[in-house]
């Protein structure tokens, strides 16, 4: 009798053995609160790389954008010398003064200038980049950008230079 008593005793603590670690995988389940909290911010960090490394591609289309404008200012331009034969009318036109020129601010360009002539036999368009340059477009068909496209501009309507984005 003795073995079926030993026998008894080892079934039931092996039964009871069993049932607690059925039970501790019952209650492995789900994730815990810290695990949560390091994946949310881990996926925070990540979140915050990208958004800063996007910012100096937002400046970037910006200012190709106000590049694009400060060119087609330039087809105006030239559209108005070839109906009137001269530029007397560019830095006073709608489509450059209120279209080109509220596209350009609106995309954070800034100094935005048209220089005209006294004599409108040319002209010089330029606003400044978001990173600090300038981008001119000129009546010599010439579009430059840089850091000293804006003095260049401004300067030239004192001699009437036409290639005065240099």
């Amino acid at each position: 009798m003795n073995i079926s008593r030993l026998y008894l005793k080892v079934e039931l603590k092996l039964n009871i053995h069993i049932n607690i670690i059925k039970l501790k995988k019952m209650n492995k389940k789900g994730f815990t609160l810290i695990e949560l909290l390091v994946v949310i911010a881990i996926i925070g960090i990540l979140a915050s790389i990208v958004l800063v490394s996007l910012q100096g591609t937002r400046n970037r289309a910006r200012d190709a954008r106000v590049q694009t404008d400060i060119a087609q200012v330039r087809s105006v331009a030239e559209t108005i010398y070839s109906s009137a034969g001269n530029y007397s009318t560019v830095c006073s036109n709608a489509d450059i003064n209120t279209t080109l020129n509220g596209d350009i601010v609106s995309q954070g360009g800034r100094n935005y200038a048209c220089v005209k002539w006294d004599n409108n036999s040319g002209y010089c368009v330029t606003a400044q980049l978001s990173n600090d340059g300038y981008c001119c477009s000129d009546s010599a068909l010439r579009s430059v950008c840089g850091s000293a496209a804006y003095a260049n501009c401004v300067a030239a309507r004192a001699t009437s230079n036409n290639s005065a984005c240099n």
